[in-house]
């Protein structure tokens, strides 16, 4: 297991709220009364740490009721389909349900950048660790995950400030897996509550 990725670095960021994943790639486990919900699912290589963390409160991954994914990019969808074969409903956004179902690498396909990001890198070349890093990880090896609960831009649900793989105003939930939008649209609000315990 990397440094980067140690079990240490769990860190509680609100109440029952933790943090875990390493210095680039964040992902969130929610102690609801009803389950344990993961609020995205960091990159493959963070499996080890989820199960150790999990085991140190006597848990495992079949505790994990649901996965409610912000949106599909690979540094968010690692460990769906851990979560999903040990029993675990997954949720996303219907905008981004395809790059989910076709795999991590359809991100692209699916969602065009503005531009090549070739010159970025060129002008910055310390850039080049973040796609290393979700390389090392298995980013670019997951397999597509078919059974994800699509939702639309209507659904709404109780708000916990947590952050993405970057600082953000979108909030996260214990109580709904479903955001009013994919993460494009970095907000979220409340409105039809949600209980693993109802999935």
């Amino acid at each position: 297991m990397s440094r980067r990725t140690q079990p240490d670095r769990v860190q509680q960021v609100a109440p029952a709220v933790e943090r875990l994943g390493d210095d680039m790639v964040n992902f969130f486990l929610v102690d609801h009364p009803d389950g344990l919900v993961l609020v995205d699912a960091g990159l493959p290589g963070h499996l080890g740490q989820l199960q150790e963390h999990l085991a140190r409160s006597g848990r495992s991954l079949r505790d994990i009721k649901a996965v409610l994914l912000t949106h599909g990019h690979l540094d968010h969808t690692g460990l769906a389909t851990a979560a999903q074969q040990a029993g675990a409903d997954l949720w996303i956004h219907e905008a981004d349900a395809a790059i989910l179902a076709d795999g991590p690498r359809s991100a692209m396909r699916h969602a065009k950048p503005e531009r090549s990001m070739l010159p970025y890198l060129l002008r910055r070349p310390a850039a080049i660790s973040g796609p290393l890093h979700l390389a090392r990880l298995g980013g670019f090896n997951g397999k597509p995950v078919h059974g994800a609960h699509r939702f639309q831009g209507d659904h709404h649900f109780d708000e916990i400030p947590v952050a993405g793989h970057r600082p953000s105003p979108c909030p996260a939930t214990p109580r709904a897996p479903s955001p009013t939008t994919s993460q494009r649209s970095a907000c979220c609000s409340p409105a039809t509550p949600w209980s693993p315990a109802r999935t």
